[in-house]
Protein backbone atom coordinates (compact mmCIF):
# COMPACT_ATOMS: atom_id res chain seq x y z
CA UNK A 1 0.00 0.00 0.00
CA UNK A 2 2.78 2.47 0.76
CA UNK A 3 4.16 2.15 -2.77
CA UNK A 4 0.69 2.32 -4.37
CA UNK A 5 1.89 -0.29 -6.87
CA UNK A 6 -0.55 -2.73 -8.41
CA UNK A 7 0.17 -6.41 -8.96
CA UNK A 8 -1.94 -8.46 -11.31
CA UNK A 9 -2.88 -11.89 -9.95
CA UNK A 10 -4.35 -13.09 -13.22
CA UNK A 11 -4.06 -12.47 -16.94
CA UNK A 12 -6.20 -9.91 -18.74
CA UNK A 13 -9.27 -11.14 -20.60
CA UNK A 14 -8.46 -12.55 -24.04
CA UNK A 15 -9.41 -10.02 -26.75
CA UNK A 16 -10.80 -12.85 -28.90
CA UNK A 17 -13.19 -13.76 -26.06
CA UNK A 18 -14.43 -10.18 -25.68
CA UNK A 19 -14.77 -9.76 -29.46
CA UNK A 20 -16.75 -12.98 -29.78
CA UNK A 21 -19.14 -11.94 -27.00
CA UNK A 22 -19.72 -8.62 -28.77
CA UNK A 23 -20.37 -10.43 -32.06
CA UNK A 24 -22.98 -12.56 -30.26
CA UNK A 25 -24.72 -9.37 -29.11
CA UNK A 26 -23.88 -9.62 -25.41
CA UNK A 27 -24.78 -6.20 -23.96
CA UNK A 28 -23.98 -4.62 -21.63
CA UNK A 29 -20.42 -5.87 -21.50
CA UNK A 30 -17.78 -4.53 -19.13
CA UNK A 31 -14.12 -5.48 -19.39
CA UNK A 32 -11.74 -4.99 -16.48
CA UNK A 33 -8.15 -5.96 -15.76
CA UNK A 34 -9.12 -9.59 -15.14
CA UNK A 35 -12.90 -9.71 -15.36
CA UNK A 36 -15.51 -9.61 -18.08
CA UNK A 37 -19.01 -8.88 -16.83
CA UNK A 38 -22.53 -8.82 -18.20
CA UNK A 39 -26.02 -9.61 -16.92
CA UNK A 40 -28.48 -12.47 -17.03
CA UNK A 41 -29.74 -13.94 -19.37
CA UNK A 42 -26.40 -13.86 -21.25
CA UNK A 43 -24.83 -16.72 -19.23
CA UNK A 44 -25.77 -19.29 -21.89
CA UNK A 45 -24.05 -17.29 -24.62
CA UNK A 46 -21.02 -16.73 -22.39
CA UNK A 47 -20.73 -20.46 -21.72
CA UNK A 48 -21.11 -21.22 -25.44
CA UNK A 49 -18.28 -18.82 -26.34
CA UNK A 50 -16.02 -20.20 -23.59
CA UNK A 51 -16.58 -23.71 -24.91
CA UNK A 52 -16.16 -22.67 -28.55
CA UNK A 53 -12.82 -20.97 -27.86
CA UNK A 54 -11.60 -23.67 -25.47
CA UNK A 55 -10.88 -21.24 -22.66
CA UNK A 56 -10.42 -22.08 -18.99
CA UNK A 57 -12.73 -19.52 -17.42
CA UNK A 58 -15.26 -19.54 -14.60
CA UNK A 59 -18.68 -17.95 -14.53
CA UNK A 60 -19.60 -16.48 -11.17
CA UNK A 61 -23.00 -14.98 -10.44
CA UNK A 62 -23.78 -11.94 -8.32
CA UNK A 63 -27.51 -11.31 -7.96
CA UNK A 64 -28.15 -11.19 -11.71
CA UNK A 65 -24.67 -10.13 -12.76
CA UNK A 66 -22.68 -12.66 -14.78
CA UNK A 67 -18.96 -12.36 -14.08
CA UNK A 68 -16.32 -14.25 -16.05
CA UNK A 69 -12.90 -14.73 -14.50
CA UNK A 70 -9.83 -16.91 -15.04
CA UNK A 71 -10.23 -20.26 -13.33
CA UNK A 72 -9.37 -20.02 -9.64
CA UNK A 73 -9.57 -16.23 -9.47
CA UNK A 74 -12.13 -14.73 -7.10
CA UNK A 75 -12.37 -12.43 -4.10
CA UNK A 76 -10.66 -15.03 -1.91
CA UNK A 77 -7.58 -15.21 -4.15
CA UNK A 78 -7.43 -11.41 -4.24
CA UNK A 79 -7.63 -11.32 -0.46
CA UNK A 80 -4.90 -13.97 -0.15
CA UNK A 81 -2.59 -11.94 -2.42
CA UNK A 82 -3.21 -8.75 -0.44
CA UNK A 83 -2.68 -10.49 2.89
CA UNK A 84 0.58 -11.98 1.64
CA UNK A 85 1.84 -8.55 0.58
CA UNK A 86 0.78 -7.05 3.91
CA UNK A 87 2.10 -10.03 5.90
CA UNK A 88 -1.23 -10.45 7.65
CA UNK A 89 -3.21 -13.51 8.62
CA UNK A 90 -6.76 -14.17 7.40
CA UNK A 91 -7.62 -14.28 11.11
CA UNK A 92 -7.18 -10.48 11.07
CA UNK A 93 -9.96 -10.06 8.48
CA UNK A 94 -13.66 -9.44 8.91
CA UNK A 95 -15.36 -10.01 5.56
CA UNK A 96 -18.81 -8.76 4.66
CA UNK A 97 -20.85 -10.14 1.78
CA UNK A 98 -24.29 -10.65 0.30
CA UNK A 99 -24.21 -12.74 -2.87
CA UNK A 100 -22.92 -15.80 -4.72
CA UNK A 101 -19.54 -14.22 -5.47
CA UNK A 102 -18.83 -13.83 -1.76
CA UNK A 103 -18.80 -17.50 -0.65
CA UNK A 104 -15.07 -18.22 -1.12
CA UNK A 105 -14.12 -14.77 0.20
CA UNK A 106 -16.16 -15.16 3.38
CA UNK A 107 -14.74 -18.65 3.99
CA UNK A 108 -11.23 -17.18 3.76
CA UNK A 109 -11.90 -14.54 6.43
CA UNK A 110 -11.37 -14.94 10.14
CA UNK A 111 -14.89 -13.65 10.72
CA UNK A 112 -17.61 -13.59 8.06
CA UNK A 113 -20.67 -11.37 8.07
CA UNK A 114 -23.73 -11.52 5.83
CA UNK A 115 -25.73 -8.32 5.47
CA UNK A 116 -29.47 -8.38 6.14
CA UNK A 117 -30.43 -8.54 2.45
CA UNK A 118 -27.89 -11.28 1.66
CA UNK A 119 -28.92 -14.43 -0.14
CA UNK A 120 -30.03 -17.24 2.18
CA UNK A 121 -27.05 -19.39 1.15
CA UNK A 122 -24.66 -16.63 2.23
CA UNK A 123 -26.45 -16.12 5.54
CA UNK A 124 -26.34 -19.86 6.20
CA UNK A 125 -22.54 -19.97 6.06
CA UNK A 126 -21.68 -16.61 7.66
CA UNK A 127 -20.49 -16.32 11.24
CA UNK A 128 -22.77 -13.32 11.82
CA UNK A 129 -25.85 -11.87 10.10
Amino acid sequence: PASEEERAISPAPAPKFVDKLKKHGVKPLSVGRSIVATWEPHQATVLEVIKELGLELEIIFNKGAVMILPSGINKATGLAAALEDLRLSPHNVVGIGDAENDHAFLQACGCSVAVDNALAAVKDTADLV
